[in-house]
């Protein structure tokens, strides 16, 4: 249950947004069919590897998913999770693809993270009580500021600042607003409540690997999918890229702001430093 009035507030303006989205979605149905039917762009090698980019990190870490899951009646839990994630990911890269679909014509994905946020609302209300005693939704005063997630959550801002070091870009205002508001809410909500919480009550709590004991598998590889999220690529060619550098530092990150929220039992500090940090790394190459 939400912990406030203002969060119950915002939980019911966005069971209302959700359902204007999911109507426009529903009305888009026959228009998106006969994009891709018509389309040049949809060649079949195209929609493939859209369809392929967006399950291919689910299932390579769904192995050891079904390894650490606590017993076989997770196993559903677990092939939801891998469902759930394929549907979010085509949600999200589908609007970049072609403009049938598009609310907001711009350079950044307004479109794909407004379909993902209301996606992911809408399956957290779906799921919700399957998830406690690990819903993070909501604002928890009783833990938000305990001092450890506080100066965890401020390590991404910190790191933000080595931006200055990249090359220096014109000032954009979209870019900020963009950065300030989409990546963190969107990824936060998905991430480190829906995925986050299916794999910590359908996961065991602990393994041992060489006489080492790892506590909380779960945020490994919760982790581990958010990096590959962003550093597994498919070509046109159906070719399969990985981007080392990009897919090491958002694992980095994706474990962090997991870390953030177990222990602060909400998503709420992870959006703060998740889009202030980003917000940073765009803003201190445009000023500096």
């Amino acid at each position: 249950m939400l912990d406030s009035y203002p969060a119950l507030i915002f939980s019911k303006a966005s069971s209302l947004y959700s359902i204007s989205l999911w109507l426009y979605l529903l009305i888009s149905i026959p228009q998106i069919t006969l994009a891709l039917y018509f389309s040049n762009y949809y060649t079949f090698l195209g929609l493939t590897r859209i369809l392929l980019e967006s399950i291919l990190p689910a299932l390579i870490l769904f192995p050891f998913l079904l390894l650490l899951a606590k017993n076989q009646t997770k196993v559903k839990s677990i092939i939801i999770l891998v469902l759930i994630f394929w549907v979010y990911q085509i949600l999200l890269k589908a609007p970049t693809q072609t403009q049938h679909i598009q609310i907001i014509h711009s350079k950044w994905n307004w479109t794909g993270k407004i379909f993902t946020i209301t996606f992911g609302n809408y399956i957290y209300y779906l799921i919700r009580e399957r998830l406690k005693p690990f819903d993070f939704i909501g604002f928890k005063k009783e833990s938000i500021f305990l001092k450890r997630p506080l100066i965890v959550a401020s390590l991404p801002i910190l790191l933000a600042f080595f931006s200055y070091f990249n090359p220096k870009t014109e000032y954009d205002f979209e870019t900020l607003l963009y950065e300030s508001t989409m990546p963190g809410i969107d990824e936060e909500i998905m991430f480190r409540s829906v995925f986050l919480g299916i794999m910590l009550n359908a996961l065991k709590e602990r393994i041992s690997f060489f006489n080492l004991s790892i506590r909380n598998p779960s945020l490994i590889l919760n982790g581990l999918l958010f990096g590959l999220v962003h550093g597994v690529q498919i070509t046109k060619e159906l070719d399969v890229n990985f981007d080392y550098l990009m897919g090491l530092g958002t694992f980095f990150y994706g474990y962090l702001y997991g870390w953030i929220t177990i222990q602060s039992r909400s998503i709420l500090l992870g959006v703060f430093s998740h889009n202030f940090s980003n917000v940073l790394i765009h803003l201190i190459p445009m000023i500096k």
